[in-house]
């Protein structure tokens, strides 16, 4: 791939006619945005939206996030070293700088370390020996399981480290838990699964603990040809069979996608339609929705779903709007279920008193961002869901939010709305919207200063969880990631 280093004296129309170089702007731009520079070379007009990636003065943006790995409050460290790890190639010069903080005193900021190093992948090469020294069982639970996932992501790199994985399996009953599917999915990645090991967790299958063997066969689902038809087939009956264990199921059979077969699909189908229970009603459709193009194919699947839309129980209806969402794309909606859809978000501009009514509204929301046609006669379903960007109802926020961002560039005009939700007072809402802005591409460019300043902004607010302090990192890291490369 070629890398133009571009001035302001230079021409643009030496570009191949497909355009699919890598282009960065040097200083003598002074970092002007695209629609700058496509004023000062009006030759390029026409082409300003055919580059396949542009790169533009990307590290003015990210060395403010550098900067915050020097922050005094660990949490606000972690959080930044998780964006670098999501900014990827934009963020190589800094690796040797989040390899170091593996040295750290604060295990918050080893763990993050060690997933953004993961998230570099073959960036990181030169620091996979480092992150292995972390799987010995001196060190906490948590850091162990980072260094698994980071050793996943290196790949073929991390394979002289594998032995050491396979020793948390030796005696299974003195490891914690937690620590059994991160191995389970490391040893997968790096092709060191067997169809013994497969074989023995499957015996779980039938036990009282069936649940437990479900969530931990679920790891399979990617490296489906060790897999047997027949432990599809028995968790395919755990989920029919009965609610004690059918979570689970659902999970595993969500995970096989990619190989359950027409006639797993039936059996699921056939539960949603005789039962009158409402829990496996639930636990029907989004096994349905995790089955995916198999699920949208079959003859009754989705006509199963459109039916329960209507259901009089609001966590049915719920389910059903989520499984509906994720098995539709860009198809023309018909009417009928557009109609209902589009009923059911505007109660989101009425007076709600019950929460639970306020969740199927969100869901409903959540549903239109399936939608790019509709049929003539209905407003534009983005037009319509950035109405409810200020409602009173926090979750409704975040639906709306979520949800455009989801439309992205079709909703465009709806950017500095998305923005203010910024500094919505809900923490959920604000980190739809860090998301949302990151779908939005290169016409939310100008909000990337806010987006970034919520690093150093949320540690008063979410610190709580761990898994916060990694979404916020890595949203921040995305966002701008797909604010400065675009298509």
């Amino acid at each position: 791939m070629r890398v133009y280093h571009l001035t302001s004296a230079m021409s643009l129309t030496f570009l191949d006619e497909d355009a699919k170089d890598l282009i960065f702007y040097n200083e003598d731009l002074k970092c002007k945005d695209r629609a700058e520079l496509c004023q000062i070379h009006a030759d390029w007009k026409s082409k300003c939206y055919e580059p396949k990636h542009v790169l533009r003065c990307n590290e003015e943006k990210v060395r403010p996030i550098r900067d915050y790995v020097d922050d005094q409050n660990p949490l606000v460290r972690a959080a930044a070293i998780l964006a670098l790890g999501a900014l990827g190639e934009l963020a190589v010069d800094h690796v040797d700088a989040v390899a170091k903080m593996l040295n750290s005193s604060q295990d918050v900021v080893r763990e993050a370390a060690m997933r953004a190093l993961g998230a570099f992948g073959e960036l990181a090469v030169d620091h996979v020996g480092a992150v292995a020294e972390k799987l010995g069982p001196g060190n906490d639970v948590s850091e162990r399981i980072a260094a698994m996932e980071a050793l996943a992501a290196f790949g073929e790199v991390a394979r002289p480290y594998v032995d050491v994985i396979k020793g948390i399996f030796v005696d299974s009953n003195k490891q914690p838990w937690g620590i059994t599917k991160p191995g389970l999915l490391a040893l997968g990645a790096l092709g060191e699964l067997t169809k013994e090991r497969v074989d023995t967790i499957a015996e779980g299958l039938g036990s009282f603990r069936a649940d437990l063997a479900c969530e931990q066969m679920s790891v399979f689902g990617a490296f489906g040809e060790l897999v047997k038809r027949e432990h599809i087939k028995t968790i395919v009956q755990i989920m029919s069979g009965g609610r004690s264990n059918a979570g689970a199921a659902v999970k595993a059979l969500g995970a096989f996608a990619t190989i359950v077969q027409e006639e797993d699909v039936d059996v699921v189908v056939n539960t949603l339609k005789n039962t009158t229970n409402t829990e496996l009603k639930k636990d029907a459709m989004n096994t349905l929705s995790a089955f995916g193009e198999l699920a949208r194919n079959h003859e009754e699947a989705l006509e199963e779903i459109k039916k329960n839309i209507q259901d009089r129980d609001h966590r049915v209806q719920l389910t059903a709007l989520q499984a509906f969402g994720k098995l539709t794309k860009d198809d023309d909606p018909s009417p009928s279920v557009l109609t209902t859809i589009f009923d059911l978000a505007a109660n989101a501009s009425r007076h709600i008193a019950r929460r639970d009514n306020l969740f199927t509204v969100g869901e409903a929301l959540r549903a239109l961002g399936n939608f790019r046609k509709v049929p003539e006669g209905y407003e534009k379903p983005w037009d319509f869901v950035a109405e409810q960007l200020k409602n009173g109802d926090s979750y409704i926020r975040e639906a709306a939010t979520e949800v455009l961002g989801k439309f992205g560039k079709l909703a465009k005009e709806h950017v500095d709305k998305v923005a203010e939700r910024l500094d919505d007072p809900s923490y959920s809402v604000r980190l739809a919207a860090i998301k949302a802005l990151g779908n939005f591409g290169e016409h939310s460019l100008r909000h990337w200063r806010k987006v970034v300043a919520k690093l150093g902004q949320e540690q008063h607010n979410v610190w709580v969880y761990a898994r916060e302090r990694e979404k916020l990192g890595f949203a921040v890291g995305y966002a701008l990631k797909k604010m400065l490369t675009f298509r």
